[in-house]
């Protein structure tokens, strides 16, 4: 089966996700025992995660910060009184579902 044609119009409608996904399956032999429900599967998580990604990357360009920094880049060798387990100290955020347009947060 040709597949050339249809990730030639994945990345057309700009489900570049999508197109990357279904490109890796036809590489990959043991794709076959999978049903078409679980690639179909396989290929749409490819795609959220490909916007998510997008997204993420946008948020932070416009951002516009001076350095780029994670939890873990923190030094904790320098005498500045911080402890090495405030981030597990810090209860994880949870979204629920609100009206299109709102947000709303909820400290578990």
């Amino acid at each position: 089966m040709l597949n050339h044609p249809t990730v030639d119009k994945l990345h057309q409608m700009r489900l570049t996700g999508m197109a990357h996904a279904l490109a890796s399956q036809t590489q990959n032999l043991e794709i076959g025992q999978l049903s078409f429900d679980e690639r179909l599967g396989l290929i749409v998580d490819s795609e959220l995660a490909e916007r998510e990604s997008r997204q993420n990357a946008s948020r932070l360009k416009r951002a516009k910060l001076k350095q780029a920094a994670t939890p873990e880049d923190v030094d904790y060798r320098h005498p500045r009184g911080l402890d090495p387990r405030w981030p597990l100290q810090i209860p994880p955020l949870m979204a629920t579902q609100t009206p299109p347009g709102r947000t709303q947060e909820i400290v578990m």
